[in-house]
C-alpha cells in the first residue's frame, strides 16, 4: 500500500518534516531554500524566518559554512561533494552555540551543483550524559 506514495512530493515533505534532525538546505548562493521543524528546535528559528531570506551563514560559528564548503569541494571527507558525519557548531537566534553532528552534501542536477544540504544531531543531550558517566 506505501509503494504509490514513495514517490511523491507529499511523501518525501512528510519524510523531512517528521525527521528529529535538523535538515538544512540552501541554494548556490547560500541562501536557505529548505529548513525542518528539527531545525526550527534546534536553531530557534521558524522556517518562514529564514526560507528565501537567511543565508546560511548566520546558522554556522564563526567561518563554519565556508569550512563545511571547502570540506564539500574535497575528496578528503568522504568524496567531493560528500561530507561525512563531523563535529560542527550552529548558533541559535539567541546566540547560543549548539554543538551539533552534521553531515552534508551538494545536490547537483545534470552535473552541475544547484544547492547544498545539511543534516544535523543535536549533540547537547549525549554531551551532558557523557559528562555525568565520566
Amino acid at each position: 500500500m506505501i509503494e504509490k506514495y514513495l514517490n511523491s512530493r507529499d511523501f518525501l515533505a512528510r519524510v523531512i518534516d517528521s525527521a528529529v534532525d535538523a535538515i538544512v538546505a540552501a541554494d548556490n548562493e547560500g541562501i536557505i531554500v529548505l529548513f525542518n521543524p528539527g531545525a526550527d528546535r534546534i536553531c530557534g528559528y521558524k522556517a518562514a524566518e529564514v526560507i528565501g531570506r537567511t543565508s546560511v551563514r548566520d546558522i554556522y560559528d564563526g567561518d563554519g559554512a565556508r569550512e563545511v564548503m571547502s570540506m564539500l569541494r574535497s575528496d578528503d571527507f568522504g568524496g567531493f561533494g560528500r561530507l561525512e558525519k563531523i563535529r560542527h557548531t550552529l548558533v541559535t537566534k539567541a546566540g547560543e552555540k549548539v554543538p551539533v553532528s552534521l553531515t552534508a552534501s551538494i545536490i547537483f542536477e545534470r552535473d552541475e551543483p544547484v544547492a547544498t544540504v545539511g543534516i544535523f544531531t543535536d549533540l547537547r543531550q549525549r554531551i551532558e550524559i557523557e559528562k555525568h558517566l565520566d
